[in-house]
């Protein structure tokens, strides 16, 4: 969890950025102050050899709906590919995971 100017408050690892101002996701999740929601591609992570998306929620102030902070999860989306990949008990169907560009994933 990141406050308002990008600075982690909580976290279940040690972060690697300081505060991730510069990226992408705080770009995104921030919105200039507005807050959005920011939700990554499938990318994959060779040293946990899984695939995950990342994913960024503003928090805002519930009274003045002002942005105060950020959460940001990297999400292991390895199951779902294996729950496509299955076998289909000799079925004659197949499952397929595609981006909007037509990208095949799974």
């Amino acid at each position: 969890m990141l406050d308002e100017n990008g600075v982690p408050v909580a976290a279940t690892d040690k972060p690697i950025h300081y505060a991730p101002v510069d990226e992408a996701f705080w770009q995104a999740v921030s919105a200039g102050g507005k807050g959005a929601l920011y939700v990554t591609e499938v990318e994959y992570d060779r040293n946990n050899q899984a695939n995950y998306i990342e994913v960024g929620f503003p928090v805002l102030d519930e009274n003045s709906k002002r942005f105060v902070g950020a959460v940001r999860a990297f999400v292991d989306v390895s199951p779902l590919f294996f729950m496509l990949h299955r076998d289909q008990g000799g079925r004659a169907l197949a499952t397929v995971l595609v981006k909007e560009d037509g990208t095949v994933l799974s």
